[in-house]
């Protein structure tokens, strides 16, 4: 009987995503309470793609590339912006691009970037502003982003009266639910803004296993994991298969892809909770190159 359902899963999907090569999710026949379904390429093999990020109508995503990896000499480091329903090709919106300064602004008007320095790869330029729907370049002051960072909840984060917790890395902050999901040292904890209590979420993982990405569910019930699950050292870029898995906020957890060798890594969950965006790494090598971008629906219990 259950291999009966894997095949009726399995024709299922390769309908919309052909072959496990391309990372096809399979969902497991078990009691998870989300399933990823309709899953979709959104970048072409010429594309390497790194950092998405979605923009508020949950529509689009944001991404940069790691084309200077190719062009060591002469980094490109293109932006693109796609529709996630597959509707057009991504479309380069900027060059030169460092990609950890990308930031949307929280009503979606407008999207902020530092270009990077010739010659200076480690720097960059002050903040350049595009229109989120023109595309064309507008003007602002780079201190806006900081009341972009303010809006999304991050001030609220350094009111409490943990001082450790100051030092996290944010994964997400929820302002209508009022929680915070950080992270420090390969450990996560779910943040009550309201009482100030802190969480620690411990999923539950093969041992070995060790957590790449990780992004809250916008209605704070459930965690997405990218997991490690065969890498031999920390200290190695091959890291080998790599697959999602999802926690409740009791450390409960699911797998929700079975690749076998691809490389899930980056999930993000989009503003609306419906959609969910990752890339694959097909060579099992981190941050090398050979990364495309897929998005599916995402439906919880």
């Amino acid at each position: 009987m259950t291999r009966i359902l894997i095949a009726v899963f399995s024709m299922l999907f390769l309908s919309q995503r052909a072959g496990a090569q391309e990372g096809n999710p399979s969902p497991k026949t078990s009691d998870s309470p989300c399933v990823l379904e309709n899953v979709r390429k959104l970048s072409p093999p010429d594309i390497s793609v790194w950092h998405p990020i979605w923009m508020p109508d949950s529509q689009h995503l944001v991404f940069s590339t790691l084309d200077s990896v190719k062009i060591a000499s002469a980094p490109v480091d293109p932006m693109y912006i796609v529709d996630i329903l597959g509707a057009s090709k991504p479309q380069l919106i900027a060059s030169g691009v460092n990609p950890l300064s990308i930031q949307i602004e929280p009503a979606g008007k407008q999207i902020a970037f530092k270009k990077r320095i010739l010659g200076k790869p480690s720097q960059s330029e002050p903040f350049q502003f595009l229109d989120a729907v023109s595309r064309t370049p507008v003007k602002n002051s780079s201190d806006e982003t900081e009341k972009w960072e303010r809006a999304r909840v991050r001030e609220t984060l350094f009111k409490l009266k943990q001082p450790d917790i100051r030092t996290h890395q944010i994964v997400r902050a929820d302002k209508k639910r009022q929680v915070v999901l950080t992270r420090k040292g390969g450990r996560h904890f779910l943040i009550d803004m309201l009482s100030g209590d802190v969480k620690n979420i411990q999923p539950q993982l093969p041992p070995k296993a060790h957590i790449l990405g990780s992004d809250l569910a916008p209605d704070g019930r459930y965690i997405i994991f990218s997991v490690q699950l065969d890498r031999e050292s920390l200290d190695s870029d091959v890291i080998g298969r790599a697959e999602l898995f999802i926690a409740d906020t009791n450390g409960r957890t699911w797998q929700l892809t079975d690749t076998s060798t691809i490389v899930e890594d980056g999930p993000t969950w989009s503003p609306d909770g419906r959609h969910l965006a990752y890339i694959d790494y097909q060579d099992q090598i981190l941050r090398k190159g050979n990364s495309t971008l897929f998005a599916g629906e995402i439906k919880c219990k």
